[in-house]
């Protein structure tokens, strides 16, 4: 069956040759409203006849060379004009022909068998060697034909294989959903599809580009039957483009990252291409909007007449415009730029345009001549300070100088000394020594500064300069010389040298008087040893009432006398800077108990509370000097009871966190007591200063003890703190900090090991404070917490937690508080079946305010005394609730002690009689075996004749002393190679650190102050073992 194309391009036309194609018996019509689809279909599809309106015929053989192909055309009416060249191609029939004369023209136009088998292998042949492939679907969307292109994309031998398979037999599920949607779309519209782009992954993972074209094939009613589609591969085409377009781009952001404004002209001077910095100079968002515009729309007529003239001649010559300084108003005010133009080539070599490159350097020029007169002012107030004033180069040649130099130097004109150095005007040794400073400024690169020097006039007159040399550098940091600035300080050395003498000999008088006061603290405590001594072992024998008073009158009057000759020596030590601190792994909780088991009798006495509280976040230990900071707490707190008479004393330790790698603890001691004025606090901290002297008479001291304080805490790297209003307290507080102790050992229970998290407790005190220091170290273990302030109060609150599902598991209960105490309430509480099962603890800052034995008798389970230790209520509360077995009653740690020494061998070596008798009572309650010697001769001799353990030697004695004697008996161990040598402990009343380390270095194993007790010979012991 033959194809006959049928052609209209309006309506009208299309109409008139429809109506006589009613008769396809015997031939294929194609009906085409669109040159393009015509012009493919043409090519492709090998149509025996073109069959249109006269009206067309013009616009077809206008339109790309559709009429070159071998076909014939049928015209229906011939109002055209006839191309004579294919006249004998063309039938024309009249406008009102018959469809019976149109098959007849039809007919007559068939051609012999030959002429057709020849087209038809035309057409083949550019079907198979066109670049494009080619399919052809029916209204199912299945192929029904292609081309050999397409067949080879897919992997066909012939065409025929294509019959009957569909997208989805062809390519991944995306892709074949796409083309059924644009098959769908040009069958539902009858339209054709041009120009789709697609892409394509191919099995090697790489992506293919192909265009593609769907064009409908209708019947002689105009509905489409078939789908003829065509790609082509633009793969090298998109790629190009994609390149293209990303060079654009990359060239466009390369000049908008540039802060300069750079710009493309075309031969007109026009700009065809900007950047985003010259688009805002001009007040522009986008560059595009420069284009076309020329200087002229844009600058002030000269400066655009200029530019032009210039880019015109540039663009004539060939020759570029490099760095050309321009200037112009721009937003009225003057810029200056350098402007480099250069010419732009085509491919032929001719010119065609030029790029521009403007650089602002407006702020330059400015900068410039800042530093223009920045230089004169510069030079102007060097010339007008009295001091010298010089700039040198690294071969410390001047290179500037101010006036004062040039008249110390004796020249008029500041250039004469330019380029010379000092060796051209001062004395050889004296330039040398200056010369040298330099140098060493060069290589290490420090300043100098506020050097005394001595220099001389150039009439020979010495003087002394104070000079700061500092290194000049350039931008790399690297150094290109010296400023110097020198001051004629000749009067001020002459005073200072005056003032040092002065000094020197305060410093001597001052040390006089410190080894005046050792000496007397020595000579005082040889004899307070005796009297300490002796009461301690008579206190220990039987005595009547009476004596037992006077007694504790003698030894507290001892003790007295005793603090205040350490207080004298403390303060002779910080004076002479003798002062040292230790640092030895200590607890800061175990400091603080300390001090409140030691003050709680006082505080007792007086009926007032002493509260502590330790922040659980401090670490077990810390590196620190026991003794001092011990020695500071003890001081705050014993004054604070001291001064306050009803109330209490409120003691903490708060952890602050690490600083510079080290722990810093806040202390606090606040008091209820009189407080301190305004007037009075400025006293406090003054050496042998009270607050009045009724103080002194009243309390005694020697106004000693805070200003050690406060010098004691500035050497732990910490400050002092006083708030305090007359009539309402004090408190005082102070900062420390301590060492890190890289593996603490592990001291007493390990709180982390045992669970109390969810236990009820409630706390029953009438003291505010008390219950916030419960709260917050029962908290810490994650116990829920409930307060109350009295018994009545506390048995509501019991029943009211039993009723809401939280009974209470355990309650603390104060033992002194108004209209119930803690008896009372413990009665009350086990008389109530409801609650009588709670876990009662008995709290109480008496010492022993029932007996132990009488607990259970009460209800209580345990008693723990005010202030409560931390450990102390975590080991009651794990014993009450069943996960820690209270620790039985310890024996008498001292009393093992003693039994431990019993049999040791003991050597006493002192020339003072009365300290020789107390040694020897002490000692005679550890060990069996003492012998004594009155000195470092006899030790000696005794030394060798007895087996002895320890050795308590004395340090200053007549015929060989302490030191001597140890170094001798040191060589005779040495001598004999004894493998476990003597042990040997210093004996003395001097405790200044450097008496310390004589004392060690030549031999001893410890050192003990007198006076001493039995419990500091025998921690001293343990700590050789």
């Amino acid at each position: 069956m033959k194809r006959f194309f049928v052609f209209g391009k309006n309506n009208q036309a299309c109409k008139r040759v429809l109506s006589l194609t009613d008769n396809p018996e015997k031939f294929s019509f194609y009906f085409f409203t669109e040159i393009q689809a015509l012009q493919i279909a043409s090519k492709y599809l090998k149509p025996a006849v073109l069959l249109l309106h006269g009206s067309d015929y013009h616009f077809i053989n206008q339109e790309n060379g559709i009429l070159d192909y071998p076909l014939r055309i049928v015209l229906i009416g011939d109002a055209v004009r006839i191309d004579q060249s294919r006249k004998d191609k063309i039938i024309v029939l009249p406008d009102d022909c018959s469809s019976e004369e149109l098959f007849n023209a039809l007919k007559g136009t068939e051609q012999s068998e030959r002429e057709l088998n020849f087209s038809d292998d035309i057409s083949d042949l550019i079907i198979r060697h066109t670049p494009v492939a080619m399919f052809w679907k029916d209204k199912s969307f299945t192929y029904v034909g292609c081309d050999g292109l397409f067949c080879k994309d897919h992997g066909l031998e012939t065409s025929q294989g294509i019959n009957g398979f569909n997208d989805f037999d062809l390519f991944p599920e995306p892709m074949a959903l796409r083309n059924r949607l644009t098959d769908t779309a040009v069958f539902e519209s009858g339209e054709a599809l041009y120009n789709i782009e697609e892409q394509i992954e191919k099995p090697d993972g790489s992506i293919e580009y192909l265009r593609k074209s769907k064009i409908p094939v209708k019947d002689g009613k105009g509905n489409v039957i078939m789908i003829m589609g065509m790609y082509s591969k633009v793969t090298d085409q998109i790629v190009v483009q994609e390149h293209l377009k990303n060079e654009k781009q990359y060239l466009q952001m390369l000049m908008d990252s540039v802060p300069d404004r750079i710009y493309f002209k075309n031969k007109d001077s026009k700009f065809i291409r900007a950047n985003n910095a010259i688009a805002r100079m001009f007040g522009m968002e986008n560059p595009e909007e420069l284009y076309g515009k020329t200087d002229f729309d844009l600058h002030d007529p000269e400066h655009a007449k200029q530019a032009f003239e210039d880019e015109q001649e540039l663009m004539r010559s060939g020759n570029p415009l490099i760095n050309k300084v321009e200037s112009h108003i721009q937003h009225g005010s003057r810029v200056w730029e350098t402007s480099t133009k250069i010419p732009l080539f085509d491919k032929d070599n001719e010119i065609i345009g030029l790029v521009g490159i403007s650089r602002d350097f407006t702020r330059q020029k400015q900068l410039e001549d800042a530093l223009a007169k920045e230089k004169d002012l510069l030079q102007s107030l060097m010339d007008n300070v009295p001091d010298y004033i010089y700039f040198k180069d690294l071969d410390s040649k001047y290179i500037r100088i101010n006036k004062a130099v040039a008249e110390s130097l004796h020249v008029k004109d500041l250039n004469e000394v330019y380029g010379k150095c000092d060796h051209d005007f001062f004395p050889k040794e004296v330039a040398d020594v200056f010369l040298a400073h330099e140098k060493e400024i060069f290589s290490s690169g420090k300043p100098i500064i506020g050097r005394i020097e001595k220099s001389y006039l150039l009439d020979g007159t010495q003087i002394w300069i104070s000079t700061t040399k500092i290194p000049t550098r350039d931008e790399n940091g690297k150094i290109t010389g010296i400023v110097g600035v020198s001051r004629n300080v000749t009067d001020e050395e002459h005073t200072r040298q005056k003032f040092q003498h002065a000094r020197n000999k305060a410093e001597e008088a001052n040390r006089s008087k410190s080894l005046f006061l050792a000496n007397m603290s020595h000579e005082i405590r040889t004899p307070m040893n005796g009297v300490i001594g002796m009461a301690d072992i008579l206190k220990r024998t039987k005595l009547d009432p009476i004596q037992e008073e006077y007694l504790d009158i003698i030894m507290k009057s001892g003790q007295t006398l005793l603090t205040i000759i350490n207080d004298i020596l403390d303060f002779s030590k910080i004076e002479s800077g003798k002062m040292s601190l230790e640092s030895t792994p200590v607890s800061i909780r175990n400091i603080v108990e300390e001090v409140a088991d030691i003050q709680i009798l006082q505080a007792n006495e007086k009926q007032i509370d002493l509260l502590t509280f330790i922040d659980a976040e401090i670490p077990e230990l810390v590196s620190g000097d026991y003794v001092r900071i011990r020695q500071v707490i003890t001081n705050l707190v014993n004054n604070a009871i001291k001064f306050t008479y009803t109330g209490e004393v409120y003691v903490s330790a708060e952890y602050k966190g690490v600083q510079d790698n080290s722990h810093e603890i806040l202390f606090k001691v606040k008091d209820s007591g009189i407080g301190i004025s305004k007037e009075n606090r400025k006293k406090l901290f003054k050496s042998f200063s009270q607050v009045d002297t009724s103080t002194t008479r009243r309390f005694g001291g020697t106004g000693l003890g805070l200003a050690i304080c406060q010098k004691l805490v500035r050497a732990m790297g910490g400050k002092m703190y006083l708030k305090s209003e007359e009539g309402k307290g004090s408190l005082f507080a102070f900062t420390a900090k301590f060492g890190i102790v890289a593996e603490p050992q592990e001291n007493g229970i390990q709180f982390k090991n045992v669970s109390f998290k969810n236990l009820n407790v409630l706390v029953v005190d009438d003291n505010l404070t008390n219950r916030k220091i419960f709260r917050e170290y029962l908290e810490t273990w994650k116990m829920n917490v409930y307060e109350v302030s009295n018994g009545a109060d506390a048995l509501t609150e019991l029943t009211r937690l039993k009723k809401s599902g939280t009974p209470a598991d355990i309650v603390l209960v104060d033992y002194q508080m108004a209209e119930m105490d803690g008896i009372e309430l413990a009665a009350k509480i086990k008389a109530d079946p409801f609650i009588e099962s709670i876990h009662l603890i008995l709290l109480s800052s008496v010492t022993d305010a029932i007996r132990r034995d009488d607990l259970k008798k009460y209800g209580f389970e345990h008693y723990l005394n005010k202030p409560v230790k931390l450990k102390q209520l975590f080991n009651v509360i794990a014993s009450v609730i069943g996960k820690l077995k209270q620790a039985t009653s310890v024996d008498d740690k001292l009393g093992l002690s003693k039994i431990a020494y019993k049999d040791k061998r003991f050597l006493i070596v002192e020339d003072n009689e009365i300290n020789m008798k107390v040694a020897n009572f002490t000692l005679k309650s550890v060990s069996q075996h003492v012998f004594s010697a009155y000195n470092g001769l006899q030790a000696i001799e005794l030394f060798k004749s007895e087996k002895i353990d320890y050795i308590l030697m004395d340090i200053q004695m007549p015929v060989l002393n302490g030191i001597e004697a140890t170094l001798k008996i040191r060589e005779i161990e040495r001598q004999q190679g004894v493998e476990v040598p003597v042990k040997i402990i210093a004996m003395t009343a001097n405790t200044l650190r450097e008496d310390v380390e004589r004392c060690l270095k030549a031999g001893m194993d410890a050192f003990l102050g007198k006076p001493f007790k039995i419990a500091d010979l025998i921690n001293i012991l343990r700590e050789i073992e």
